[in-house]
């Protein structure tokens, strides 16, 4: 599996991918930091069948086994990115690579819309989360309305199916035929005509396809330093920077801590 890492700039998108991966990228305090999207792999942790089989292996240590999973940490996002705003169109390439997606928000609310320093506090997180869906609503209302007259008739003269042709519209983002299917069944567009559509049709088709096809979770990072938690729904509060330097501190021998654990251990005659 392939996750995007995304978000507007400036949010600690490469520090939580250095933090996940274990692999340098680079950071700074200024949009556009990352240009070109850094890869690198990180592990889940899943239970491994061995125990049930009564059998062992190095693959796994307590009945854990890492899966791999590689990261993509893509270029800072802004409002107008399917305009080609920003490094719009550099992003949603990039975004085509992935199939489930992370999008890393500053919960502390120190960061503006288009990325730049501001007090803690002084920004809603709750418009980064709408502007990063409404960003790849509106690139998929775009692939969407490529030639949609001339689709409109292929459905109609029964030259194609409705799913399959939009399918074929969304082939380059490997869409399957059956995802449009189960978008189209959500907004209950499965036999409408594309003629009889409605711009609100449109939109709730396409958003229902994003969160179909471009599954999408909400890390809330910087969350030491939030006072409100509950600021975005349900959204996953961490510190990116927190894990950075406890998985640093890991490896240099100075702490027991396992990734992702609540806690670590100072080793004796650390000072």
């Amino acid at each position: 599996m392939q996750i995007g890492l995304l978000g507007k700039a400036n949010v600690g998108k490469s520090t939580f991918f250095s933090a996940a991966t274990q692999t340098p990228a680079q950071t700074g305090n200024f949009p556009f930091t990352t240009v070109r999207p850094n890869v690198g792999v990180a592990h889940v942790e899943a239970r491994c069948p061995c125990g049930d089989l009564g059998v062992s292996h190095d693959l796994c240590s307590g009945g854990i086994r890492p899966v791999p999973v590689k990261l993509i940490d893509i270029a800072g996002l802004v409002p107008g990115a399917h305009r080609g705003r920003g490094l719009g169109n550099r992003f949603l390439d990039d975004a085509r690579q992935a199939s489930a997606l992370i999008h890393v928000v500053d919960i502390a609310g120190a960061t503006d819309i288009e990325g730049r320093p501001v007090p803690a506090g002084s920004h809603d997180p709750v418009q980064d989360v709408e502007f990063v869906r409404e960003e790849f609503d509106q690139w998929f209302m775009q692939i969407l309305m490529r030639e949609w007259d001339k689709m409109g008739r292929e459905v109609v003269q029964k030259k194609t199916g409705l799913a399959e042709g939009i399918a074929r519209r969304f082939s380059g983002l490997g869409v399957e035929e059956h995802q449009v299917r189960r978008a189209l069944k959500a907004r209950g567009l499965l036999t409408a005509k594309p003629d009889d559509w409605s711009r609100d049709d449109r939109m709730g088709f396409v958003t229902a396809l994003r969160e179909e096809t471009r599954p999408m979770l909400t890390a809330a990072n910087k969350a030491d330093l939030c006072k409100n938690l509950d600021a975005v729904g349900d959204a996953i509060p961490c510190s990116a920077e927190a894990e950075l330097l406890l998985r640093r501190a890991s490896d240099a021998g100075l702490v027991d801590y396992a990734p992702g654990s609540d806690g670590f251990v100072v080793r004796s005659g650390v000072a």
